[in-house]
């Protein structure tokens, strides 16, 4: 039953029968990447998942887009795979407390989710 805005009731009858049971469940991204603490403060823990392994590269970026940090650049196998990142750029220097990207990249996927760092 609907309504309308006129105060009126409108019945549909659903007659199409449809089978959801054969489907399969599959997973859409090749990997999936989160953090936790977010926010954090000193240490954040970055857990990506990926289906198969490849060559991959996760990254940090500020919120000007400029690349601060990167955290690997190598081949990753698949399963779930933790990096902690202590809040330093690539140079070992505390950066400030802001909002970051983490970036995850391969050549056939790329995902990005937002951290804060607390100081």
């Amino acid at each position: 039953m609907l309504g309308n805005v006129k105060g009126g009731l409108y019945l549909y009858n659903n007659t199409e029968i449809s089978n959801v049971a054969g489907w399969e469940n599959t997973l859409v991204d090749n990997y999936s990447l989160n953090a936790f603490p977010n926010p954090f403060n000193p240490i954040t823990q970055i857990r990506i998942q990926t289906k198969e392994g490849q060559k991959t590269a996760i990254e940090i970026f500020n919120i000007l887009g400029e690349k601060v940090k990167t955290i690997l650049n190598d081949f990753l196998p698949s399963g779930e795979t933790n990096f902690l990142w202590q809040g330093k750029n690539d140079a070992g220097l505390t950066l400030p407390s802001g909002v970051y990207l983490v970036v995850a990249s391969s050549v056939s996927k790329r995902k990005a989710i937002k951290v804060t760092f607390l100081k």
